[in-house]
This record gives structure tokens, C-alpha cells and sequence, in this order.
């Protein structure tokens, strides 16, 4: 009884251990962890130190009016969608096949 018990705990730790990573697995995310620190910091001096390009008032301007602009016709897209979804809510009586087909077109996401 005393060696199944024995057996038991040092099977548990033997799963313990392999499921754990390595100390040169470790290592080597630190070292992976620490090259990408470095790169970050580079780069960060280098926006402090104002080499960032520049955006333009023009190029401001101009992003503006396409957000505003596809803001729009997201809207829109949307206000059609439900009133196309109404319209398929009333031909469909039975509700789970509703939401079957709700999810079906992806109108859930």
C-alpha cells in the first residue's frame, strides 16, 4: 500500500514537472523578452526625440472626412439591415428558425 502511494505521488510530480517549461525554454523567452524591450526602447527615444514624421492639417483634414464618410455609410448599412431583418421576421413564424437564420447570416456578430 505504502509503494502505490509512493508511486501515485511521484507520477503526479513527474506530470507536474513535464508540463512546466524547461529552464532553457525559459531562458530563451528572456532573451526574446529582452530583444523586444530593446527594440521598443529604440524606437521610443526616437519619437521622443521628435523623428516622427509629421502629419499635415491637409492629411488631418482628409482622414477626418473619410471617417465621417464611412461612419455614414455604416449607418446606413445597419438602418437597411434591420428594416431587411423586419421584413424576414415577419415571413418566418417559428422563432428558433429565426435565430438559426439570424446566425446563419452572421447578424449575431
Amino acid at each position: 500500500m505504502h509503494l502505490t502511494s509512493t508511486a501515485k505521488i511521484l507520477r503526479s510530480s513527474l506530470s507536474s514537472l513535464n508540463s512546466s517549461l524547461s529552464t532553457a525554454d525559459l531562458v530563451a523567452d528572456v532573451h526574446a523578452l529582452e530583444a523586444e524591450k530593446a527594440e521598443i526602447l529604440t524606437r521610443l527615444q526616437s519619437l521622443k526625440e521628435g523623428k516622427a514624421k509629421k502629419v499635415t492639417k491637409e492629411q488631418r483634414e482628409e482622414v477626418e472626412r473619410e471617417w465621417k464618410r464611412a461612419v455614414g455609410v455604416a449607418k446606413r448599412r445597419e438602418r437597411v439591415c434591420r428594416e431587411v431583418w423586419g421584413y424576414i421576421e415577419d415571413q418566418v413564424p417559428d422563432k428558433e428558425a429565426r435565430g438559426e437564420l439570424r446566425e446563419g447570416l452572421g447578424l449575431d456578430e
